[in-house]
């Protein structure tokens, strides 16, 4: 079950990162419109309840691959806000 459990994490973590490779893209042109604002805003509430609820009831396991999609989920919401999808 701990094999498992890391396996999935390291899922977790690995989809929460993969929108940011368009990050250097999104500077060089001041343009958000490699990130997907959608996604970006699920993925915000996704991993947000997920951290919630592993806090809620004390599994480090849920809510720090969680609480990591938050931040990086963040990281797309600000860029989509400040460079914009034009």
């Amino acid at each position: 079950a701990a094999i498992a459990a890391a396996v999935a994490n390291v899922i977790t973590i690995m989809f929460y990162l993969s929108p940011l490779s368009a990050v250097k893209q999104v500077i060089e042109t001041r343009s958000a419109r490699a990130l997907v604002l959608p996604l970006a805003a699920t993925s915000f509430m996704n991993s947000a309840l997920w951290m919630s609820y592993g806090l809620t009831i004390g599994q480090m396991g849920v809510y720090v691959p969680n609480g990591i999609g938050v931040i990086f989920s963040l990281i797309q919401l600000l860029l989509i806000l400040i460079f914009g999808q034009k």
